[in-house]
């Protein structure tokens, strides 16, 4: 396999780090800006409306957890993680074909083959 697949593999790739950075950003971030949200809102004298303010943080958490649950496989396009045996959140290989995460390449196909 020539350049356009290894394109695809690495186009494939790069999704699942920025869905997985969204992930990151979102576990990582809560915290503090649920304390900046609580803290300009009672400076604000609206504290009531915290909660509000604060409901938008978890559709990016939703979306954090989602999406790279939805990565399909570079190699085979079924779900990464997801298989017809159940899910497996951790997974270093594909699921459904095997492929290793992070592969450049598909493995099985020899390096000089055209």
């Amino acid at each position: 396999m020539g350049r356009a697949e290894e394109s695809a593999y690495a186009y494939g790739w790069r999704q699942y780090r920025a869905w997985s950075r969204i992930r990151l950003i979102a576990f990582v971030g809560w915290i503090p800006y649920g304390l900046l949200v609580m803290t300009i809102t009672r400076y604000l004298g609206v504290s009531a409306e915290a909660p509000k303010w604060i409901l938008p943080w978890f559709f990016l958490m939703g979306a954090g957890v989602i999406g790279p649950g939805m990565f399909a496989c570079p190699r085979c396009g079924k779900l990464f993680f997801v298989g017809w045996r159940g899910s497996n959140p951790f997974a270093s290989e594909c699921v459904n074909c095997g492929l290793p995460k992070w592969a450049p390449r598909d493995p099985a196909v020899p390096r000089d083959t055209p």
